[in-house]
């Protein structure tokens, strides 16, 4: 499976609040960075447990998935907020040959003050 399918797959699960699929997408040591003040995460079962607080936390929500560029073992895209229509936010996955997340990097989607695009 190529890597835009496996990200597509990944949030597909997190749409679905599937859990056992998202940990069988995860490396054991996956590299997990959201922007903010989030700590960083080093291992499959510190994700888990922040997705868990997600999913507790945004309920029904759902993001959406826009702008996904895939190249070889790295995928680029935009995302919503929960509930939201625009993107917010730019994440980065690199997937390993055998189909499992080895890093994740959220990017806060902010433009400078007086920037128009």
């Amino acid at each position: 499976m190529d890597a835009g399918s496996l990200t597509k797959s990944f949030f597909e699960a997190f749409s679905r609040r599937d859990l056992d699929t998202m940990s069988s997408m995860l490396a054991e040591d996956v590299s997990h960075r959201m922007p903010g003040d989030v700590p960083a995460m080093e291992s499959r079962n510190e994700v888990l447990t922040m997705y868990r607080t997600i999913f507790e936390a945004i309920g029904d929500a759902q993001q959406g998935v826009f702008d996904m560029v895939a190249e070889g073992n790295m995928v680029a895209f935009t995302v919503s907020a929960p509930g939201g229509d625009e993107p917010v936010a730019a994440i980065f996955h690199e997937w390993s040959d055998d189909g499992k997340l080895l890093r994740y990097r959220g990017y806060a989607n902010t433009a400078p003050p007086g920037f128009d695009n």
